[in-house]
């Protein structure tokens, strides 16, 4: 987007442009001027033709720079071309610009021409989508308007409203009323004037139809992506109950074997050995039930270390024997988290298992870290692989977005469960050089009291 003060710079120089065409073109008008009496000398109409189209040319330069001057002047102190202010500064800009044209060069410039121009334009600009009323655009509307308008100001039955009143104009019509009564001139203006004018219509209706099919289509992708993220949240949601009601169900034969080891136990109080096999079971059992909790209930938090919460990670990340070498760096002394320790865990297997998958075949190194930033615990995971192009970097985390043939549920469950814990998640990437993910979880405060044995 192109700043306020350019635009204000280049609608300045633009007027200022306009200004001194004249002076550039002195020669081509004393020219014109030259032909039209020889046109009339030798009677011959097509040098007067000739003659009329060079004058044209140079005053719809000279109209163009104005207008398209005193648009972008204007927009500096209104951005809305519909407003009562931006219509007020631009009428005054281009009357000033008529006046001093009229002033410095002695040329009795038309001002019912440059009025009757400024309406249509005013029609016109209210009418192109805000949104397509580019440089381009109205360039090109701008152009097409001042050829017509400039076709009219030398149409002689417009005279007498004030139309063609510049020397060089009453001198055309003049020898056009000479050679052919007027009828040239009123022909071949009324032809061209019409012309232009319906080139720029067509401009302003392509415009308007052109933005409706983008508002559409920008509909539409909006639809899909809602259809697309209602789609996902029911396949989420399916998949979360059948979980929840498995790992649920889990808990039945659980309490059963719990109980019955401890009536076994009863039975055994002099066997050391068979006491230590049962305590650990017992012990397998409580870390079960735990894992379910953590499982059934998402707001259930757990005191752990950070070296444990990598390592349970770890264990889990199976490579298949990939040429991956997986590193992890955790700095000594980290306070502890409080965590939902299965969801948190399966965010980092996420990530984990991303960067596995981006290296796929090829050697590769994925170096997992923690470390204290502030107020919070930051794990990195950081992989050699291919990178993320910039221009995806910012909708990776959207539910449903997925590379691979997934369902893109991964990446945006890191991110809620991040958020869930009142952390945070970021990422850098350089493509085909490193790709950088770091999950931060909060330090746990003293004061937090937590229940290291939640049943529910």
């Amino acid at each position: 987007m192109i700043s306020k003060r350019i635009q204000t710079i280049f609608g300045g120089s633009s007027i200022i442009m306009a200004l001194l065409v004249p002076t550039f073109t002195s020669t081509l008008s004393q020219n014109v001027l030259s032909s039209v009496q020889k046109s009339i000398q030798f009677d011959d109409s097509g040098t007067l033709l000739l003659s009329a189209f060079s004058y044209i040319v140079v005053e719809a330069i000279i109209m163009y720079l104005l207008y398209i001057g005193a648009h972008y002047f204007s927009i500096y102190f209104s951005a809305n071309v519909k407003t009562i202010k931006y219509q007020t500064i631009f009428l005054t800009t281009v009357l000033c610009a008529v006046f001093l044209l009229r002033m410095f060069y002695v040329n009795n410039y038309s001002i019912m021409l440059h009025l009757f121009m400024i309406v249509l334009f005013f029609i016109f600009n209210i009418n192109i989508p805000s949104q397509l009323n580019i440089f381009s655009s109205l360039s090109l509307l701008i152009l097409s308007l001042s050829f017509s308008m400039q076709w009219l100001n030398i149409l002689p039955m417009l005279s007498p409203f004030g139309l063609g009143s510049d020397d060089l104009a009453i001198s055309l019509k003049t020898a056009d009323a000479f050679l052919t009564g007027n009828k040239l001139l009123t022909t071949v203006s009324i032809v061209f004037s019409i012309l232009f004018f319906v080139i720029a219509l067509f401009q302003m209706i392509f415009l308007i139809v052109n933005s409706r099919q983008i508002e559409t289509v920008r509909q539409l992708q909006e639809q899909e992506r809602d259809l697309k993220e209602a789609r996902l949240a029911v396949v989420e949601s399916r998949v979360y109950q059948e979980i929840h009601h498995l790992v649920h169900d889990l808990k039945t034969p659980l309490v059963s074997l719990e109980g019955l080891l401890s009536l076994f136990a009863m039975k055994i109080d002099n066997n050391e050995k068979l006491s230590s096999y049962i305590h650990r079971m017992e012990h397998s059992i409580e870390t079960m039930k735990a894992m379910i909790s953590d499982i059934l209930y998402d707001e259930v938090r757990r005191c752990i270390s950070v070296s444990d919460l990598i390592r349970y990670v770890t264990s889990q990340i199976i490579l298949d024997n990939k040429p991956i070498e997986l590193i992890t760096d955790i700095k000594e002394g980290l306070p502890d988290i409080l965590v939902n320790k299965i969801r948190v865990a399966r965010a980092i297997m996420n990530v984990v298992e991303n960067a596995i998958t981006s290296i796929n075949e090829r050697k590769g190194i994925i170096r997992v870290s923690a470390t204290k930033r502030g107020q919070y615990i930051e794990i990195s995971i950081v992989d050699n692989g291919p990178g993320i192009p910039s221009d995806i970097l910012d909708i990776i985390w959207d539910k449903g977005f997925s590379t691979y043939q997934s369902t893109g549920l991964g990446l945006s469950f890191v991110k809620k469960v991040m958020e869930g814990h009142q952390g945070y998640v970021r990422i850098e990437s350089t493509p085909y050089m490193y790709t950088s993910v770091t999950l931060a979880i909060p330090i746990m405060e003293e004061e937090v009291q937590y229940d290291d044995n939640t049943n529910h």
